[in-house]
């Protein structure tokens, strides 16, 4: 049986709502917050996309705006109750931690997408380090931190939902974006386009998933949407993909 990528993330924006499904009402499932943005969007000069006060819907369908969280890009929910956010702050933006009065900069440089684990205390993120890209994998509670992947691109993050894996959108050694994934504590290796090279696209070119939320997992395979209406198919195992017209 596939399942969805865990992504856990409210991005907030143009788009609105990604990888964040709102039960009717407004209440939260389970007992878990969901996180909104809280009217319209605050709008510095130089703001692209649009930053939002963020708002939070406790189990009761009660909402409270999250305090020190006015300019936000993207958030999630962690299990102890904080909440991680990217606001508009700095060259890409600022990753920061919210638990009650307490308000904490987690990192500095990082690319507006967020993936928690399915534990609820692990965090996926891209930071910018100079000319590259670093996918950061964070513990926030014990302030642990560790650089996973570094290149040219690290994007798209998203948890297997067991948690015992991840995947994400990366650069191949060809230079094609391609797909990563990594298991354990193995390294992440890309599972797409291996041995391919461009520029260009050349025969036998798998496009990468156009948003983490929208992968599955499925055994050893990974499957995943496109926009022109056909599917992709990856065998982990194997290291190589496919993509066919859906038809119905």
């Amino acid at each position: 049986m596939a399942t969805r990528c865990l992504v856990g993330a409210l991005w907030v924006g143009l788009a609105a709502l990604a990888g964040c499904t709102e039960p009717a009402g407004g209440a939260s499932a389970a007992g878990v917050s969901i996180l909104r943005p809280a009217g319209g969007p605050v709008v510095p000069e130089s703001s692209s996309p649009p930053v939002y006060r963020l708002e939070r819907v406790g189990p009761a369908g009660r909402p409270e705006v999250v305090a020190g969280a006015e300019r936000v890009l993207a958030a999630a929910s962690l299990a102890d109750g904080a909440v991680v956010f990217v606001t508009h702050e700095g060259l890409d933006g600022r990753l920061v931690l919210v638990r009650g009065a307490e308000r904490r900069v987690l990192d500095e440089a990082v690319v507006p997408e967020l993936a928690v684990a399915p534990d609820g205390r692990r965090l996926l993120y891209p930071r910018r380090a100079g000319d590259a890209v670093e996918l950061v994998l964070a513990e926030p509670a014990s302030g642990r931190r560790e650089v996973v992947h570094r290149g040219p691109t690290a994007d798209r993050p998203c948890f297997r939902p067991d948690g015992g894996a991840f995947a994400f959108v990366g650069t191949g050694d060809g230079g094609l974006a391609s797909l990563f994934v990594a298991e354990g504590s193995g390294p992440a290796r890309p599972r797409t386009n291996v041995g391919l090279r461009g520029p260009g696209l050349p025969a036998g070119f798998v496009p990468p998933p156009p948003r983490a939320e929208d992968v599955s997992w499925d055994g050893g395979r990974i499957a995943y949407p496109l926009p022109d209406g056909r599917r992709c198919e990856v065998d982990l195992a194997a290291g190589r993909g496919a993509c066919a017209e859906v038809r119905p």
